[in-house]
């Protein structure tokens, strides 16, 4: 059976950034090729108004080798994504005449999602690992990441998460993160406390090694750890440039009203605050908090999966909030003397997260 050829794959939020970091990655090594994707916002002529329109373009050294597009559906663009990535290199690799092959993926998508189809999906042709070696994933980031995803800077409209939430995302799944402007250390500072705790910091598109990039090995493992929030953890960066983490960690769930009087208090704050909770009348739900540049997102993360149950957010934020931060969520859990009594108090009563969650089960109309 021949090797597996090694991908790379590049996330960001510009077009163009991502675009000269693919053709600067194969300037770095000899007969690979490039795929480039854009999506288009916006419904072509006779489309559904929920349907965007993805254009591709594979190109080597020498020059186009061959381009197309389609439509994807607006409420999963990730995963429209990763099956059309998919099945585009699987007919580079049927090809048979590169080595390597990079994917800039659209601005504005996360790479998790095709990292772990690469890393342990299939396809009608068997494993996908068989024939593919995702080799690194990179973040390009074009913004700048403290007033993006501390300060809250201008959000774009059209997508269903925002600049900020995608940004922090593509940093968390990265092996690599490459700054394309000029940074500040507060920036740098930020993003190593994102990014995963070995995850690379590069200055500069220019400085982008590609052989080095596809000389690695991608870990979804570790990846997935990291960027979950049922399992993320502070990276263990030091405090510097006025950037902290703190984390927010007990075996006891949060007190329903107190929590949602202090998510106001948490948006306004502009940290980075991600992980999982539980609830008193909902023990047997995980319950994940995703909060950047000012927005707040909660949802259901299923059931515990044999994971000890407990309350753990990890924030990051810049220093003068820290403090004040961690006591206003530390006065949110419920105490001792609440819980003394059990949990069957909650079993009726409403702790106002239907509007983020849904009823739960057996809960009357």
């Amino acid at each position: 059976m021949p090797s597996p050829i090694p991908v790379v794959v590049l996330a960001g939020t510009d077009a163009v950034d991502l675009d000269v970091a693919a053709s600067g990655i194969l300037c770095d090594v000899e007969g690979f090729v490039a795929l480039r994707l854009e999506l288009d916002r916006g419904a072509g002529p006779g489309e559904p108004a929920d349907v965007d329109t993805l254009s591709w373009a594979a190109a080597d050294l020498a020059g186009l080798v061959a381009r197309g597009g389609g439509s994807v559906r607006r409420d999963c663009t990730a995963c429209c994504v990763r099956e059309s990535v998919t099945d585009l290199l699987e007919q580079l690799h049927a090809a048979g005449r590169w080595r390597g092959c990079v994917v800039a993926l659209p601005p504005g998508v996360e790479p998790l999602s095709l990292a772990l189809r690469l890393s342990r999906g299939c396809s009608a042709d068997g494993p996908l690992p068989d024939r593919f070696a995702l080799r690194h994933v990179v973040a390009v980031v074009s913004d700048d990441p403290t007033a993006r995803l501390l300060e809250g800077g201008p959000e774009e409209e059209g997508g269903p998460r925002t600049r900020s939430e995608i940004l922090a995302a593509q940093v968390e799944s990265s092996d690599t993160v490459v700054l394309a402007r000029d940074a500040t250390p507060t920036d740098e500072s930020l993003l190593r406390h994102l990014a995963r705790h070995d995850a690379g910091l590069v200055r500069g598109l220019s400085h982008l090694d590609g052989r080095e990039l596809f000389r690695r090995g991608h870990d979804i493992t570790r990846t997935l750890a990291h960027a979950d929030p049922r399992t993320c953890r502070a990276s263990g960066a030091l405090d510097v440039a006025d950037v902290v983490t703190v984390e927010v960690a007990t075996w006891k769930p949060f007190h329903p009203d107190r929590l949602l009087a202090r998510l106001e208090h948490l948006a306004m704050s502009r940290a980075r605050c991600r992980g999982a909770f539980w609830l008193p009348g909902r023990p047997d739900v995980t319950l994940v908090l995703d909060a950047t540049g000012g927005s707040i997102s909660i949802g259901s993360g299923g059931d515990w999966r044999g994971r000890a149950r407990c309350s753990r957010l990890v924030v990051t934020c810049h220093a003068a909030w820290a403090q004040e931060l961690r006591s206003v969520l530390e006065a949110a859990v419920m105490t001792d003397a609440e819980l003394v009594h059990g949990l069957d108090a909650w079993a009726d009563r409403s702790d106002g997260f239907e509007a983020w969650v849904g009823r739960r089960a057996g809960d009357r109309g």
